[in-house]
């Protein structure tokens, strides 16, 4: 059996065992079921450990843990960043992804949720003028919706976008002042449009804000492209 099919059974098997009330299994029990080394299972068990989908404890042996949409968002963002997906397809699954989301999240968020994400629109309209500070506060926002919709999945693809649109910001120190002022008002709007429970205008106000979150993305690749490109030729 190679390493692959290897690794697929024995996350079938273990995710099939979890609904079994006491069913424990370890790596010599897991060894013998699939009459392959103790090695080969070790190998398996350790990947999905690192990707959180089982726990291992000695003498205890082998349990599978509930998602984790952080950790999936972790590993669905090292498989974008691999890929070399466009920046455009990456844009337009965000678009989709936090627009279908929005209507889980307004049921869901709680007066403690409002009160940090309304905390947020003054820091981001007092630091205007710091467009790294305003950028940061945005994805901040924007996480604490997301994390609130509710379902793993979504939640962690979502999170998984976030983070990439995150790291092009974080190489760059400036954008255009308007971008950044339009996602400052938007993200206004946006707040208030949830605190109202308005779906109709907070799906709009969150168009507006991904537009010129997209404008800003793009901005920062054709000033890392041009960057290279004068480096490669000095």
């Amino acid at each position: 059996m190679d390493e692959e099919s290897l690794f697929r059974d024995i996350h079938r098997h273990l995710l099939r065992r979890a609904k079994e009330a006491d069913a424990v299994d370890t790596e010599a029990t897991l060894a013998e079921r699939f009459n392959v080394s103790r090695y080969r299972v070790r190998r398996v068990l350790d990947k999905l450990a690192q990707l959180g989908v089982v726990a291992r404890a000695q003498k205890r042996g082998v349990t599978v843990l509930p998602p984790d949409p952080k950790l999936m968002a972790e590993n669905i963002e090292e498989q974008i960043s691999a890929s070399s997906v466009d920046v455009r397809e990456l844009l337009e699954a965000r678009e989709r992804t936090e627009g279908d989301l929005l209507a889980l999240s307004i049921r869901r968020l709680t007066p403690v949720l409002f009160g940090r994400l309304e905390e947020k629109v003054p820091q981001m309209q007092n630091c205007v003028e710091f467009h790294a500070a305003v950028l940061k506060l945005h994805a901040a926002l924007h996480r604490e919706i997301i994390e609130s919709c509710g379902n793993r999945i979504l939640t962690a693809y979502a999170l998984a976008l976030l983070g990439f649109i995150e790291k092009l910001f974080a190489e760059q120190a400036h954008f255009d002042h308007e971008l950044v002022s339009r996602l400052v008002s938007g993200n206004a709007r946006l707040v208030a449009a949830l605190k109202a429970e308005d779906i109709a205008a907070a799906r709009e106000s969150l168009k507006e804000v991904l537009e010129a979150e997209a404008e800003a993305v793009l901005e920062a690749e054709r000033r890392l492209a041009a960057e290279e490109s004068g480096a490669a030729s000095s």
